[in-house]
């Protein structure tokens, strides 16, 4: 065998590239999430994070930005899955074959542990008898519309990214999830 020229890489090089870990790949899922809603032509916000999601309220209304918010957390999830999914294991064949409930509720708390420190927000999952509650101590997103607080979901983006992923990991099951009242959590109703 030759050896590879300058412009070649070498064959180990091409064969296996190793995943990104989730807080390496963020960058690079917020961006094309953001090229997803915003177009190729539009830089990504510059402040990520807790600038999103008022930022969004303050551009486009207190209802545009909340479902701008809610598709930006579905594109986020979308575009971050590959790393969130191969670093909490959730592509293995002993975890695929879990029941379908099962499976939805240790995942979520699998891609909590994953996506808690790359968002520096710690996240959790409970469950009781009737559903999962995705609970947050503070948004990694911002806050919600600054002047229409009463009316918007505590954090938006987290709304979006957990239907995408309650998707993915139920095997292609839409559910919507519901913000818990005056706590910092969203319920996801155990219909399996």
């Amino acid at each position: 065998m030759k050896p590879p020229t300058e412009h070649e890489a070498p064959p180990e090089v091409a064969l296996f590239m190793p995943p990104l870990q989730p807080q390496d790949a963020l960058p690079q899922a917020w961006a094309a999430a953001w090229r997803e809603l915003f177009g190729a032509r539009t830089a990504p916000l510059a402040a990520q994070g807790e600038a999103l999601q008022p930022w969004l309220c303050a551009n486009y209304g207190p209802r545009g930005g909340q479902g701008l918010a809610w598709r930006f957390g579905r594109a986020l999830a979308r575009h971050w899955w590959p790393s969130l999914a191969t670093s909490a294991s959730l592509h293995t064949p002993t975890f695929g074959l879990q029941p379908r409930g099962q499976r939805v509720i240790e995942g979520l708390r699998r891609l909590a542990r994953q996506a808690a420190p790359a968002l520096q927000s710690p996240v959790w999952v409970d469950t009781d008898a009737t559903a999962v509650y995705w609970r947050w101590r503070r948004c990694a997103f911002g806050l919600g519309c600054p002047f229409n607080p009463d009316h918007s979901p505590p954090c938006a983006p987290w709304f979006g990214f957990l239907q995408e992923s309650v998707y993915r990991l139920s095997g292609g099951r839409w559910i919507t999830p519901q913000p818990v009242p005056g706590q910092q959590a969203i319920t996801l109703p155990l219909q399996w």
